[in-house]
């Protein structure tokens, strides 16, 4: 703040000065030289020289200085000469000679007749056609002598015609800047052309409240409120996002019957909102209390609001696994509420409760009832898919092999205990699919561990029917 200030006091400092600007019709060479002769007296105290890598600064030319002079750099590296050097012996030091300042003087005349062609064009009506083609030439343009409303919508419709981008833009945004809005909108609609170069600019320019207004004048309702919809979401604040996505689901897509599946999925968007928030605060006091377990042995990385549904169910289930469903933070609340399919929430569950090591807790995930009272193992995900993610969070062996062993397609089997080094598994399975080959060159790639030993056991065992 205080570097802001301080620019603050510079720029109010500054006196305006009077001086012509060197584009002027009047302005001579040599009246620059003697502009930059006056500059370099006057303002001698302010000039800051630049001299290599060094820098020095020129301490005013008052008798009774304020302030002691003040070299930045070692005196060594200066001479007397390069410091006394004022700036119109810098530029006359640069000049290679009399073709040098005819160029200059040429370059001068050519900006003096731009500078008249377009005062003396500004207010001098062009054919369209004419201006038109300058404006696809990128040549210097003027619209504002077309002030009639015929006038303004025949340059439209001409640049329509010629389908050109850059003209076309320029025509709508002439017309849209000297025009009522109603007489705007209801002009734009009769050019669809126009309108989707129109609304092509307010997008690259950011003009979102433009952007939406001219949708709905259009009659684009639904494109109108996908686009409120997005910008809603890519603002900052949670508890106003709230807000204004209660107000776009009441003004936008409640309003239109035909938008009924999208409000419904705003309607969740905006309770899963709603429920993080408190989950939030909750969360981050419990944790900076650091009397919560979990928390100690998981800190959080970022904060739960504005996540996905997954990452939310994901976070509800390494932290609030066990709270009830009528709990908020409750995983089962949050997969009743946005109806998660079972597939979704048991491979998202698993992740979790394998990531905090909670391996009876997967167990009772994957145990069902059966018909009579009984409990069997059911893996809606497929075994061969908890397998995989119990290993990627370094799962014991004995939990592995429990549930490779319930893997049923014993080529998958084989695959997945090959992967993940699971030999009692592998050679089990070898077994099963009666590979006498398979087990025999198990025994001789492992040679005297204990898998290998039970390898060679199996192969002499006579209940085996190899191929």
């Amino acid at each position: 703040m205080r570097d802001s200030d301080d620019a603050d006091d510079i720029w109010e400092n500054v006196k305006p000065t009077t001086k012509k600007n060197v584009f002027d019709e009047d302005v001579s060479v040599e009246a620059l030289k003697k502009g930059i002769k006056n500059f370099n007296d006057e303002d001698d105290a302010e000039i800051i020289g630049i001299e290599g890598n060094f820098v020095h600064y020129a301490a005013p030319k008052s008798t009774s200085e304020a302030f002691p002079k003040v070299s930045m750099v070692p005196e060594k590296n200066t001479s007397s000469s390069s410091l006394s050097m004022s700036i119109e012996e810098v530029v006359n030091s640069g000049k290679k000679g009399p073709q040098d300042v005819e160029k200059m003087q040429q370059t001068i005349q050519i900006l003096k007749k731009q500078l008249l062609t377009a005062r003396r064009e500004r207010w001098i009506k062009l054919p369209v056609e004419a201006t038109l083609r300058r404006i696809m030439k990128g040549e210097a343009y003027s619209l504002e002598a077309y002030r009639a409303l015929e006038d303004k919508l025949a340059l439209l419709d001409q640049a329509t015609a010629l389908q050109d981008g850059n003209a076309i833009t320029a025509a709508v945004l002439h017309l849209r800047h000297t025009v009522k809005k109603s007489i705007f909108s209801i002009e734009l609609a009769k050019r669809p052309v126009a309108a989707n170069h129109y609304l092509s600019y307010l997008r690259a320019h950011y003009e979102h409240a433009e952007l939406v207004d001219t949708l709905v004048s259009l009659r684009r309702t639904e494109e109108a409120s996908i686009v409120k919809y997005k910008v809603i979401c890519n603002s900052g604040d949670v508890r106003n996002k709230v807000s204004m996505l209660k107000t776009c689901l009441r003004t936008h897509f409640e309003a239109d019957s035909s938008m009924a599946g999208d409000a419904a999925l705003v309607r969740e968007h905006v309770d899963l909102l709603e429920r993080q928030l408190p989950i939030e605060d909750s969360d981050a006091r419990l944790e900076a209390e650091g009397r919560t377990k979990v928390f100690r042995d998981f800190p959080r990385r970022h904060s739960l609001l504005d996540m996905p549904l997954t990452t939310t169910l994901f976070y509800s289930c390494l932290y609030h696994h066990h709270e009830l469903e009528n709990s908020l933070s409750s995983p089962l609340s949050l997969k009743k509420r946005h109806e998660i399919p079972e597939r979704q929430y048991i491979w998202t569950a698993l992740s979790a409760r394998a990531k905090a090591h909670a391996w009876a807790d997967i167990e009772n995930l994957l145990t069902a009832k059966s018909w009579f009272g009984g409990k069997k193992m059911k893996a809606p995900i497929g075994f061969d898919k908890v397998v995989e993610i119990l290993n990627k969070f370094n799962a014991p062996t004995d939990i592995l092999t429990k549930y490779l062993e319930l893997v049923e397609d014993l080529d998958i089997r084989l695959s997945l205990s090959k992967k993940i080094s699971n030999h009692k598994v592998t050679v089990e399975t070898l077994v099963k699919l009666k590979d006498r080959a398979g087990v025999e060159d198990f025994a001789h790639k492992h040679g005297g561990t204990i898998e290998a030993d039970y390898a060679r056991r199996m192969l002499k065992d006579e209940a085996v029917r190899w191929k």
